[in-house]
């Protein structure tokens, strides 16, 4: 096509030319299909200048085009003439960018006319190409600048680098998903390094100022440009401080010698369970049999030799059952198929040689294997289960797994001596409890340091917000030991921007709060299912449920020793809590208390009796007449969609009608006050769940009593 001479063009606005073009670009075509027709001409076609944007002027034209232009119908020439204008557009400075060219082409790249399609490929292929290498070369620069930054230890700006490249890569370059997924591989190796180099810098830290602290590392790290190391090095810190504190008010050397000897028993357990997982029975027994004067006989554990001494027991109990497997091998020929620590064999049992046991594989090929390479589940392969009881090594074989999978041990390990009625091992008591002491006081540092981030933004409300998170957590870390003097002091802090002197706040919780002997807060569960209607012990190892499961299901609650918890303060705010945990159906349930008018007797109510022991009955079962609760709710409380939640009930009320004498303590009736039989919704209960991993006293049913000041 001929393009119009550009004469006085800057006096159009673009528009204008634009269209301009168009008008022209679809006259010619017309006409020169007219031309065609009359005069029939030679073969040889008019030419036709391919648009500037796909090559320049020295390309060959294209016969193909040409040809195009003078053939079958106007809507060819239609299609044609729009991809002219986008190559003009593109051509202008002022006109399309390529991402919008290429959203413009698509429709003609998908035309049913081969032509149009043809010429618009033509026009798209180096937009393509040219999106592709931007993005390649954007990708490729922004590794390179991450890489270099890592190298300098600066990976905020590394990760920041890769993230905003990966965001601004173009849509219209095919390359770019698979760009962002490489940038998105190397961000993460990044993140781990970053996390590899804060964890051994901490150590060291830590380290040196445990040696000597005045050593400056760790102020050092105080001030890193990345600031996840400052926050780790601030919790550190404070950790630290901690220690320092509670050493000086307990006496530094026997403080610092208890927390060492902790230490030291957990590094102790986890090099017998290296020991064990490896095979190595000798270095286990050592480790078992400490030579005096070893440091971890004089404390760390409430009776070090006799943890040796049952450490040293199941050391023997595992090489018993090693001795076992050697005589089962010898005897007997079985297939089996036995997962090694590295690895795994399936074949038959072929006799025995020295520590060895053989099996026999596929094509008969003989294999020997070490006794001490076998897994717990190997073991486990290789012996019928009434074998290992008459054996008596069954308690080993527990043991074998519990070393290899450490994370589940106590769960897996308490069930196992639970169900058989048999005491688990000191050595493995001892260790549950320094682990949940570990774990506690990590929990409540970090809860600490976030209360002492709220006090220094100055905001009561952030300040509030972090108290209340944090009641847990240091409820369960004061089940072990009080806060140390700096932690108490960070408390104490927030306490005062809340305007917490004005009033003293008292938790009445079974066996935690005000002091671990308190037993006040009671609970029993009523069920009306036909198995449990007459029962007082209706089991609560799944947790106290209200609504339906077989049957109606309510809870009788009631808190004792207020007047010695309180003295002759006034209550300002009673808040019961319960913590809801999950079950089938709990979402939109409205759960009431309701003023019991009985005087029933903890552990003997059920649906029938509110005092079975005296067989006492409610006047209508369930506590269901006015003559056994009020009709009006107490409180109430809707549950929303969340699980594992507190959910709390305003029992002010109750409370200071009860102090004053004008209300008897007969506690409360807990039940569903909407659709009853529709609802499934399970609380903590006051002891611990006997099915839980991990029993959790701070959990339980607890009265928040706000007093105001003497």
């Amino acid at each position: 096509m001929i393009r119009p001479a550009r004469t006085r063009s800057d006096t159009l606005p673009l528009q204008t030319r634009l269209a301009l073009l168009v008008l022209l670009g679809g006259s010619l075509a017309v006409l020169f299909w007219l031309l065609a027709f009359q005069f029939r001409p030679e073969p040889t076609p008019p030419a036709r200048v391919a648009p500037a944007v796909i090559a320049p002027k020295s390309t060959p034209v294209v016969p193909e085009i040409v040809q195009a232009v003078v053939s079958e119908n106007t809507g060819r020439a239609a299609s044609l003439a729009e991809i002219e204008l986008i190559a003009a557009l593109l051509r202008d400075e002022r006109g399309l960018r390529p991402p919008a060219a290429l959203q413009r082409l698509a429709r003609l790249l998908q035309s049913d006319d081969e032509t149009v399609r043809t010429v618009a490929q033509y026009v798209a292929a180096p937009l393509r190409s040219n999106a592709n290498a931007q993005a390649r070369s954007a990708a490729r620069a922004a590794a390179e600048s991450a890489l270099d930054l890592t190298e300098a230890g600066d990976f905020p700006a590394a990760i920041a680098a890769l993230e905003k490249v990966a965001k601004e890569l173009p849509e219209s370059a095919e390359w770019s998903p698979r760009g962002r997924e490489q940038l998105e591989t190397l961000r993460s190796s990044i993140v781990q390094k970053r996390q590899a180099q804060r964890d051994a810098v901490l150590a060291g830290a830590e380290k040196a100022w445990r040696e000597n602290p005045s050593d400056g590392t760790l102020n050092t790290l105080l001030n890193h440009p990345d600031a996840s190391f400052r926050e780790s090095a601030t919790m550190l810190k404070l950790k630290l401080e901690d220690e320092a504190a509670r050493r000086r008010a307990k006496g530094v050397e026997q403080q610092r010698k208890e927390g060492l000897l902790r230490v030291g028993w957990l590094g102790f357990f986890e090099h017998i369970t290296a020991a064990i997982n490896e095979g190595d029975l000798d270095e286990a027994e050592k480790l078992c049999k400490p030579m005096q004067p070893d440091a971890l006989l004089t404390g760390g554990v409430s009776d070090p030799e006799k943890v040796f001494q049952s450490c040293a027991l199941e050391v023997a109990a595992v090489r018993a059952l090693h001795e076992a497997i050697l005589v089962k091998a010898k005897r007997q020929k079985k297939v089996v198929v036995l997962p090694l620590r590295r690895g795994q064999i399936e074949g038959t049992l072929d006799g025995v040689d020295g520590r060895q046991i053989f099996v026999t594989v596929s094509g008969a090929a003989r294999v020997a294997v070490k006794i001490e390479s076998l897994s717990a589940t190997a073991i486990q392969n290789i012996f019928e289960y009434h074998e290992l009881v008459e054996r008596g090594v069954v308690p080993a074989l527990w043991a074998l797994f519990a070393y290899e999978n450490p994370a589940s041990a106590q769960a897996t390990l308490t069930r196992n001596f639970t169900q058989a009625k048999l005491q688990i091992p000191l050595h493995w008591q001892e260790r549950f409890k320094l682990e949940r002491y570990r774990r506690a006081d990590q929990d409540a540092g970090k809860h600490v340091m976030a209360i002492k981030q709220a006090v220094d933004s100055g905001k009561p409300e952030a300040v509030k917000a972090a108290i209340d998170d944090a009641r847990t957590a240091i409820a369960a870390f004061e089940e072990y030991e009080p806060l140390s003097d700096v932690r108490q002091g960070i408390v104490g802090a927030a306490l005062k921007i809340m305007g917490a002197s004005e009033r003293q706040r008292i938790v009445l919780q079974t066996g935690v709060q005000p002091d671990p002997a308190y037993a006040g807060l009671v609970t029993d569960q009523i069920s009306q299912y036909k198995e449990s209607a007459r029962r007082s012990d209706v089991g609560v190892q799944f947790g106290l449920k209200v609504g339906a499961s077989g049957g109606l299901q309510r809870v009788l609650v009631r808190f004792d020793g207020l007047e010695a918890a309180i003295g002759k303060r006034k209550v300002k705010r009673a808040m019961l809590e319960f913590y809801q945990i999950d079950s089938p159906q709990f979402s939109g349930a409205e759960i009431g208390l309701f003023r019991l008018r009985r005087a029933w007797t903890p552990d003997n109510g059920t649906w029938i009796s509110f005092d079975a022991a005296r067989k006492a009955d409610w006047t209508a079962p369930g506590a269901n007449s006015e003559a056994d609760a009020a009709p009006k709710e107490e409180s109430s409380v809707k549950l929303d969609a969340k699980k594992n939640e507190w959910r709390a009930w305003d029992v002010t009320q109750y409370v200071n009608e009860v102090l004053a004498g004008k209300a008897q303590n007969n506690g409360l009736l807990m039940r569903v006050t909407n659709a009853e039989p529709d609802f499934h919704v399970r609380f903590y209960p006051e002891t611990d769940l006997e099915a839980a991993a991990a029993k959790d006293k701070s959990l339980r049913p607890r009265l928040i009593l706000d007093l105001a000041s003497e």
